[in-house]
């Protein structure tokens, strides 16, 4: 059996013109991570990372910290769904039905919970459609299932793998083990905080969860402000 450790990376730079790179509290709560495990003396045998700038910055930080020399490898179907393709394509559809929401489209990168207002609702909108397109839900969800299985056939024999990836993907892991509505697993990645971590096991054939979103190694510090979603 291989267990599948799904890290959300850091806390990136939200509102930002660049938001694809860790903030400074973003560094810190990978740098504890890694300095977490460390201390628990755990290691993994194979490290994977979405191909964005955060899912690499933070596996970085998190295996120096680690004291960790293992090789990064990129597994494209790791990365999240791309916001705005999503919301470019639903806009006309989603402000015809629900035209208050054009204010929090406007405030959407200055303000999180228009964010999740306007972004949820587009997914929503989104789960009707059955298009292999990976702006779709259901072809974002095959893409994550298709790297999953990409993951668990590169570890075969592995106990301990690490996959450096964004809340869409944690959420649509769950998802796979658990059998979840896709609503609730859009909803489900609204929860995921930075460097949360998710353990899937895998047999090679199917997926079961294991832990959901521990953040164990932010809560020892006693600091209310390491946890982030955003």
């Amino acid at each position: 059996m291989t267990d599948i450790f799904l890290i959300r990376h850091a806390q990136a730079s939200f509102g930002e013109a660049d938001y694809d790179r860790l903030s400074g509290l973003g560094h810190r709560q990978a740098a504890l991570l890694g300095s977490y495990l460390r201390r628990a003396a755990a290691c993994f045998d194979v490290v994977f990372a979405g191909p964005l700038r955060r899912h690499v910055q933070t596996a970085e930080g998190v295996l120096k910290a680690a004291g960790s020399d293992e090789p990064l490898e990129i597994v494209d179907a790791f990365a999240e769904i791309d916001v705005e393709a999503v919301l470019t394509a639903r806009l006309p559809v989603l402000l015809a039905a629900e035209p208050d929401l054009a204010a929090a489209y406007a405030q959407r990168y200055s303000d999180p919970r228009a964010y999740h207002r306007v972004v949820s609702r587009a997914m929503q909108i989104s789960i009707g459609e059955n298009e292999a397109s990976v702006h779709t839900v259901a072809g974002f969800s095959q893409q994550v299932r298709d790297g999953l299985r990409q993951v668990a056939t590169r570890s075969a024999g592995c106990r301990r793998v690490a996959v450096f990836t964004s809340g869409g993907p944690i959420a649509v892991s769950v998802q796979a083990a658990l059998s979840l509505s896709p609503a609730v697993a859009i909803e489900l990645g609204w929860q995921v905080y930075n460097t949360s971590v998710s353990v899937i096991e895998t047999d090679g054939n199917g997926f079961s969860l294991k832990t959901f979103n521990a953040i164990g190694h932010l809560e020892i510090e006693a600091d209310p402000n390491l946890k982030t979603l955003f």
